[in-house]
């Protein structure tokens, strides 16, 4: 299995992809020592409001996220190999700027909508104060998209990993000791943020060409056109749509369940995430690859790449996810005790979703934004909004509090059967 890993990629994606994946356990058991000291502290009602206030934010963020690091790949990378440096810069600048006015619009949209989203959307009276102090986590970090995207251009992910690694302990320094109240964690975590946030930015200007730095309007308007601005809004749209239906579950649980449910059903996500281990390096490693195949006309080893993907990620997922379901309700009652016991019922229901998603999943926006049809992955995320909205009332209606893990289970194979399958079969180059 390691030799077909390695043939698949090139030599240097493959020591990526590797040290990509050699970081993850870390920062995965990094996050495991957070969840219990936060369980531990707060209990199911606490750490409930923790997952909401973070998922808030994340809705509220994606309502004006344009991806700014997703339009300098695309495009600094194109006008870079064109030699239309003036444009390169405009790009560079433009993505700055829209990252830093997106970080201030969720600090005002937040600002004036905390009050009416605890009491509406969560039955909670004391969220709201909490959702403004962690309204300026996107700002804080407005930098580091614009790094991560040029460690991508670069082929310098292995950076994204080592940042990562890094922000994962400081969290853990916060929760540790200054974890007396929400407050001051989330705090804690704006502040390591911004600074993790300069530090990184600073370090990727080593692989931009001085000349980049030279900052003139007219290099922006240069990159105004048409096709941007396409580009930008179906990725816009996709984002939103697709950041509503990843957060819109604890919405439900919280509204229609409790926020201890939350809690509960989150703790189940942290333990089957570990099965996401394997494939989330695959999406950051692999977009510049599949948009140099579909550039080039290579439709042929653009197809071929994918599949072998996700043969391989069916073995590397599947194996783990056995192990999960013959553990987890041993790992469950010996670190969390009874409190948490439904997490064991969840997470067994919601492995079905997460190896048929391990398989597909990363390669999903990837693979629409290479072939130069964002729309694609507008109408998917719309699509698995309403899977999401009617498969939660009616297992609800049946199951109860089983129904976030049955709809996470059911959304996710109906999405890749009847969507995004399809679309893998009408790849053509016709597209180009």
């Amino acid at each position: 299995m390691k030799n077909k890993i390695i043939s698949l990629l090139k030599k240097k994606d493959s020591k990526d992809y590797l040290f990509l994946l050699s970081m993850k356990p870390i920062t995965v058991s990094i996050g495991f020592i957070i969840t219990f000291l936060l369980t531990a502290s707060f209990g199911a009602q606490g750490y409930g409001k923790y997952v909401i206030v973070l998922s808030f934010i994340a809705i509220v963020s994606s309502f004006f996220d344009l991806r700014s690091s997703e339009i300098i790949v695309r495009y600094f990378s194109k006008y870079k190999d064109e030699e239309k440096y003036d444009k390169a810069i405009g790009i560079f600048w433009y993505g700055i700027i829209l990252s830093f006015i997106v970080g201030c619009l969720v600090v005002l949209v937040v600002y004036l909508l905390a009050n009416l989203a605890s009491q509406g959307l969560y039955n909670s009276t004391d969220l709201n104060s909490l959702f403004i102090v962690y309204a300026f986590s996107p700002l804080s970090a407005f930098l580091t998209p614009i790094s991560f995207a040029f460690f991508q251009i670069y082929g310098v992910v292995k950076f994204i990993a080592v940042y990562e690694l890094i922000y994962s302990l400081l969290k853990l320094f916060v929760v540790y000791f200054f974890g007396d109240s929400l407050a001051s964690i989330l705090i804690g975590f704006v502040l390591i943020g911004f600074v993790l946030s300069l530090g990184v930015f600073y370090f990727s200007l080593k692989y931009i060409k001085n000349d980049i730095l030279n900052f003139s309007i007219k290099n922006i308007r240069l990159i105004l056109n048409k096709d941007l601005f396409n580009f930008s809004f179906h990725s816009f749209f996709s984002l939103t749509i697709k950041g509503i239906g990843r957060e819109i579950d604890k919405i439900l649980i919280a509204k229609f369940l409790s926020i201890e449910t939350v809690g509960i059903y989150r703790l189940a996500q942290q333990i089957t995430g570990v099965l996401n281990i394997l494939s989330s390096p695959v999406g950051t490693i692999i977009y510049p690859k599949l948009v140099n195949l579909w550039n080039s006309g290579n439709i042929d080893g653009y197809k071929s790449l994918l599949l072998k993907i996700v043969f391989i990620m069916f073995i590397v997922t599947l194996i783990p996810a056995i192990f999960v379901y013959i553990l987890d309700d041993n790992l469950i009652m010996y670190f969390w005790g009874e409190e948490f016991k439904e997490s064991i019922i969840m997470i067994d229901i919601m492995l079905v979703g997460i190896v048929i998603g391990n398989m597909f999943n990363p390669l999903v926006r990837p693979v629409f934004l290479s072939i130069g049809k964002p729309k694609l992955s507008v109408y998917g995320n719309l699509y698995q909004l309403f899977l999401t909205l009617v498969v939660f009332y009616i297992s609800y209606l049946y199951f109860y509090s089983l129904a976030p893990a049955i709809t996470l289970s059911v959304v996710t194979t109906l999405y890749i059967i009847t969507f995004y399958i399809p679309q893998l079969f009408k790849l053509k180059k016709s597209y180009i």
